[in-house]
């Protein structure tokens, strides 16, 4: 039986210059809020010609993609004996909580 997949803490989306910002969280287990250590996770545009961004979670949970042009995305994480979530995440110059 799959669990609920993570409580995701997104820290927020850091401008890091005006064409390039940082997207960083970190990934809880929903049921007893410890770390969920390497956990897939990937950042699709909404434009189809960009590059997909993938990340895998460190043992404290945490990720980061870094220099990522802004526009909207979807954010999606996986992990073995979890239920896969994707969210829509829309990156600007300006810090977003999501």
């Amino acid at each position: 039986m799959n669990r609920i997949l993570f409580c995701l803490f997104l820290a927020g989306i850091i401008s890091l210059t005006v064409n390039a910002q940082s997207v960083t969280g970190v990934l809880k287990d929903a049921a007893d809020n410890s770390p969920v250590s390497n956990a897939t996770i990937k950042l699709n545009s909404s434009n189809p010609s960009s590059p997909v961004f993938t990340a895998v979670s460190n043992a404290n949970g945490g990720f980061s993609f870094n220099e990522i042009a802004a526009g909207g995305y979807t954010l999606t994480v996986s992990s073995i004996g979890y239920q896969t979530v994707s969210t829509k995440i829309d990156v600007k110059t300006a810090n977003v909580n999501v």
